[in-house]
């Protein structure tokens, strides 16, 4: 596994991961250190709505924040020859190039060229003359994650980066970087779960991204090697929009019982010292402890399950004339979490790219 250098900063007393892609550059000339919370804003947005969309901004998307609201970068359209007087409010205004960046178009496996007025509005982070995305940081008080992970180009969810940053010196608990719920542009109809936050757990793969199965002997094993592909089921989350934020750990292999060479995840039930129970504990877990995550899929033993928005349905794993297991065994972490259970049909999820085990 490769390691690479990322830049964070804090605004407004929370921590954002700038994301390493650059996907526009401003007209104006500033020092090429300065780091800026900004918002990009159409025109439209920005001459004629702009309190009532920033106000919009900031009750919808958890990322953004007012600070981002002091400088505003204008997009390319009819009215970018407006004043930036006009905004008031004593707010700074500047602009964005007409330039163009590469992308891959995947349905024709050829290089295309994407314009800059196709970024959505939002919250982003200013690095020089660079715009950047801004990834929100939250802590991992349920100490739910096995990795925390990023994709490698925003505009191309192919390769994704291992997030290892220190350990938040006042709270000692890893950070999970998350992207704003306003980047998501696609149409509800071709990308129903646009902006949904999700996690897999740690035994199915993510290219870039290693598995440990929460084992240390696995890791010695592998190495650490990252995956050099994605597992089917995330892939499919990804083309209906929705955004992984990390691999949620699962007791060694699945078991539900064994909890030796990580740290166990906290169940937020009650004191916050129930029994997390079950082999999906960091899937119940992530789901039930924290509001800016809309889903996660879990594994429990050689059952499949999924959870979503806190319901959460299994898939028996059968071999020929093998009965299913006690229903309480596969809803286990759903029922200590206060999550809800449904089953689903035999073959509904796959499960290529997914480290099961036989047990």
């Amino acid at each position: 596994m490769t390691l690479k250098s990322v830049l964070t900063t804090v605004v407004a007393g929370s921590h954002y991961l700038i994301h390493p892609q650059v996907l526009g550059t401003i007209q104006e000339t500033i020092k090429p250190d300065v780091i800026i919370p900004v918002t990009v804003l159409e025109p439209d947005q920005l001459y004629n709505h702009l309190e009532d969309t920033l106000r919009l901004f900031d009750l919808y998307d958890d990322v953004f924040n007012p600070e981002f609201g002091s400088v505003l970068i204008e997009k390319p359209g009819a009215k970018a020859a407006e004043a930036a007087m006009s905004v008031g409010d004593g707010k700074s205004v500047m602009h964005l190039r007409k330039d163009t960046k590469d992308t891959k178009d995947t349905a024709t496996a050829r290089a295309t060229k994407s314009s800059v007025s196709d970024m959505p509005p939002g919250p982003y982070i200013l690095h020089g003359a660079n715009v950047h995305q801004a990834w929100r940081m939250y802590n991992d008080t349920m100490d739910a994650f096995a990795w925390a992970v990023y994709p490698d180009k925003v505009d191309e969810i192919d390769v994704f980066n291992v997030l290892q940053l220190p350990a938040d010196s006042a709270s000692n608990h890893t950070l999970v970087p998350v992207p704003s719920r306003l980047y998501g542009t696609l149409p509800p109809e071709k990308a129903p779960l646009r902006g949904f936050r999700f996690t897999v757990p740690d035994c199915m793969s993510l290219r870039g991204v290693p598995t440990s199965i929460s084992s240390a002997s696995w890791r010695h094993l592998h190495n650490d090697t990252a995956a050099d592909s994605t597992a089917a089921l995330a892939r499919r989350l990804d083309e209906l929009g929705a955004v992984i934020v990390g691999k949620t750990k699962s007791s060694q292999f699945g078991s539900g019982r064994e909890w030796k060479d990580v740290v166990a995840p906290k169940n937020p039930r009650e004191d916050g010292h129930q029994d997390a129970a079950g082999g999906s504990t960091g899937a119940g877990s992530a789901v039930a402890g924290y509001d800016w995550l809309k889903a996660s899929i879990g594994i429990h033993g050689a059952l499949p399950t999924e959870t979503i928005s806190g319901i959460r349905s299994c898939q028996w794993q059968l071999e020929p004339n093998q009965s299913p297991p006690a229903i309480g065994q596969a809803f286990e972490t759903a029922a200590a979490h206060g999550l809800f259970a449904l089953r689903t049909s035999p073959s509904r999820v796959p499960l290529d790219g997914a480290q099961i085990s036989p047990l």
